[in-house]
């Protein structure tokens, strides 16, 4: 499926794109989960090197030509641990469902529901049963991860990351993602939450995840101490204005066009990195969340970008730049008609 719209059936328009690959209403208010717009907070350390840290992004490379439309990848042609099951790919055609608009809750709402966390966890528990039971079945929990590793790794000869593309690529991500543990416990309604760490009420992970008995704790994350030390350093009000607001223009906050000298936006950059470094192990190998080839393997990653998700929604809407011109996502055809492929909840590889 294509990022934007301009030919037919082939692509739909970035409207369609917010809509299906997003949706949701959030029921936070923006005064609960996005207090840095309202008042300052005193800097509770600085973000420092934290963004270099995110060590799988040094050295980065893109390949391709300047500002043109990434095609989706030939899953064929793939080499390489992280490579999918090979299987032709089906155009995707969107389908509106009738009914009221999903909501995606953030993890102090959606978990304060003990019959939620049940559902969560249910959902990736069947995950991991599939992994077990079919490990080639392109949803299963590996594979899943996967899908992070190849699109990140130049497994296709090209990386989403530091891209004008990171944004998009994640969003149909998680939209597919969630539509597979939907269809796994047989709710075609579920949703995930977002880890709203850009709150201090919402930075706190919840219990399940620190269960080792539950199928979304994973062994490879920092303590909770440091991690909670970090994500309130680096995602402090401050970092988050200038993550948010002072990126004015489309290229400050998404990025550049991939091989035009390309670079990331200001959230993906900063924030964004800051809580994989601090999610993730914090030596060598700094897996899973530390690193863009394994962070798909911890449930935290999907929560973190969620909220990632959400920032993105949430940027239009912010006011104008000082030089009154509005914050607006590219319009150019090179980011419109970018394609990608994914497998789909009936485990159809889909473009």
């Amino acid at each position: 499926m294509a990022v934007g719209r301009s030919n037919g059936s082939r692509c739909y328009s970035t409207a369609l794109l917010q809509r299906v690959a997003l949706l949701i209403l959030l029921t936070n208010s923006l005064l609960d989960t996005c207090n840095w717009l309202f008042h300052p907070e005193p800097a509770l350390g600085s973000q420092g090197d934290l963004q270099a840290r995110f060590r799988p992004l040094q050295g980065f490379r893109v390949t391709g030509v300047a500002a043109a439309p990434v095609s989706a990848p030939n899953v064929f042609s793939c080499t390489g641990s992280c490579c999918p099951p090979k299987q032709s790919p089906k155009l995707w055609s969107p389908q509106l469902q009738s009914g009221p608009v999903r909501t995606r809750l953030s993890f102090q709402t959606a978990f304060s529901d003990p019959a939620y966390v049940s559902k969560y966890k249910l959902a990736y528990q069947k995950l991991r049963e599939l992994q077990a039971s079919n490990a080639s079945d392109p949803r299963g929990w590996l594979q899943q991860a996967n899908v992070h590793c190849a699109y990140c790794s130049n497994t296709y000869g090209m990386d989403i990351h530091r891209t004008w593309l990171f944004f998009p690529w994640h969003r149909w991500y998680l939209y597919f993602h969630e539509r597979i543990l939907g269809q796994l416990i047989g709710d075609p309604t579920f949703t995930l939450p977002f880890w709203n760490w850009d709150s201090a009420a919402g930075r706190a992970i919840p219990a399940a995840f620190l269960d080792k008995s539950s199928p979304i704790y994973n062994a490879n994350r920092n303590n909770l101490n440091s991690l909670m030390s970090q994500i309130t350093s680096s995602c402090s009000i401050p970092q988050m204005q200038s993550a948010m607001l002072d990126a004015q223009t489309t290229s400050l906050f998404l990025g550049k066009p991939p091989g035009t000298g390309s670079a990331g936006g200001s959230v993906e950059l900063g924030v964004h990195g800051a809580v994989h470094v601090a999610t993730g192990l914090q030596s060598s190998p700094y897996i899973d969340m530390g690193s863009l080839s394994s962070a798909g393997k911890d449930a935290l990653f999907y929560a973190h970008h969620l909220n990632i998700d959400r920032l993105w929604w949430l940027w239009p809407q912010l006011p104008p730049a000082a030089n009154g011109n509005p914050r607006a996502n590219p319009t150019s055809a090179d980011w419109l008609n970018s394609q990608f492929a994914f497998y789909d909840e009936n485990a159809q590889l889909t473009m």
